[in-house]
């Protein structure tokens, strides 16, 4: 852990370290620039497993959005399983035009002391051999209550990254669906980017014959750093 905090940890205040569950060589999910589906039918279709818009930007230092930039993304169900024999709940995608990714997945589930979290490295594109890439963690927590980070068992390696908390939202009563688990704030209205988001989802759920809809989601933000003189 020391030789993370000096390579790897000190780059960018939103790193965090890989964990166990990595597995090499996740297909691509896209099914656009910058969108993806990371659950398949029979997850999405789960009670326990409700679909959830998983959204963000990728920027440079100035906040400059960066297209292009490869995110490779993994998580658990919202049963706090990963699969590790298979790719499911894993998948790579790329930034859009705009810097934004937009992520049709399900809400993974907290285990032991650990919120629910998304892990994804964030590469830079041709270009942009400047900036640092990074490895992170973004985390559903009760309320968007960065408190739910505190027993976190990674923060004797490291401080709290309440930075990395999702700003989540439900569209419905927390009685009903996948915000059971995570209590999220139940909101009348969103921004317009997740507004269009969220209605083109739906479309496309609708159109598939699924019976689904997306009524849950979040957004988190990555700002890439420049690299160092050593480093």
């Amino acid at each position: 852990m020391f030789f993370w905090r000096f390579f790897r940890g000190t780059k960018n205040p939103q790193a965090e370290i890989e964990g166990p569950y990595y597995v090499v060589g996740s297909p691509f999910r896209e099914i656009e620039p910058g969108r993806a589906v990371l659950a398949n039918k029979e997850q999405l279709g789960m009670k326990e497993n409700q679909p959830f818009l998983f959204t963000g930007r990728v920027t440079a230092p100035d906040g400059t959005p960066i297209a292009g930039a490869l995110i490779d993304m993994w998580q658990a169900n919202s049963k706090s399983r990963y699969y590790l024999q298979n790719y499911l709940l894993r998948g790579k995608l790329h930034t859009d035009i705009n810097g934004r990714f937009e992520v049709l997945t399900v809400a993974p589930g907290a285990y032991l002391t650990r919120a629910g979290h998304f892990h994804y490295i964030v590469t830079p594109p041709k270009g942009y051999e400047d900036l640092n890439p990074v490895t992170t963690q973004s985390y559903l927590c009760d309320g968007n209550n960065t408190k739910g980070l505190d027993g976190d068992f990674a923060n004797w390696f490291r401080k709290p990254r309440y930075q990395n908390t999702v700003n989540a939202w439900t569209l419905v009563p927390s009685d009903k669906g996948v915000e059971t688990h995570y209590k999220f704030p139940v909101v009348t209205s969103l921004d317009a980017e997740t507004e269009e988001a969220l209605k083109r989802w739906n479309k496309l759920l609708e159109a598939e014959g699924s019976g689904l809809k997306v009524e849950a989601g979040g957004h988190m933000d990555i700002k890439l750093t420049k690299k160092g003189r050593w480093l």
